[in-house]
């Protein structure tokens, strides 16, 4: 862990960052945000703002030609699929979209020890559109919606 930055909790703009729906381009701290590594796309959570920190020198210890310092980047908490987080530091640039607020609801249910409902059912959900953050909460009215218009469709055709 470097400890030769300066770490605040300003938010940082991300000029890149889409304006569609409930996205915004203003990472506060707590943020939830997905970027783009150079290979692959990330998600991550803001933790604070990298307001300063000295170049690294290069391999033989001394600074390059291309070295510079680093300003104004996002200090994040990055998941990785393996299942672990890692502290990166993220150009501003590389973020594409950013959220206020996480999608708990729905990342709680997606990471269950055990999947609820059988495959059916589940694709049902994500047709619907249930299986999204902010509605996470109504799926087991949802699966009780189903079963109710499964009857009722069951009782018609005997």
């Amino acid at each position: 862990m470097r400890t030769d930055c300066t770490i605040d909790g300003k938010q940082v703009i991300c000029r890149n960052a889409t304006l569609i729906g409930f996205a915004t381009c203003k990472a506060r701290v707590g943020s939830y945000f997905v970027y783009h590594d150079g290979t692959e796309q990330r998600m991550a959570r803001m933790l604070g703002r990298i307001a300063f920190a000295p170049a690294l020198p290069d391999i033989d210890g001394k600074y390059g030609t291309g070295a510079k310092h680093i300003k104004n980047h996002i200090l994040a908490m990055v998941w990785f699929p393996m299942g672990h987080c890692a502290e990166r530091w993220i150009d501003p640039a590389d973020v594409i979209e950013c959220y206020a607020n996480p999608p708990a609801d729905i990342a709680a249910f997606f990471f269950a020890p055990k999947i609820p409902y059988d495959a059916q059912t589940m694709r049902r959900l994500m047709e619907y559109g249930t299986c999204s953050s902010g509605r996470a909460a109504n799926i087991p009215e949802q699966v009780a919606e189903f079963a109710q218009r499964d009857a009722m469709i069951k009782g018609t055709q005997s």
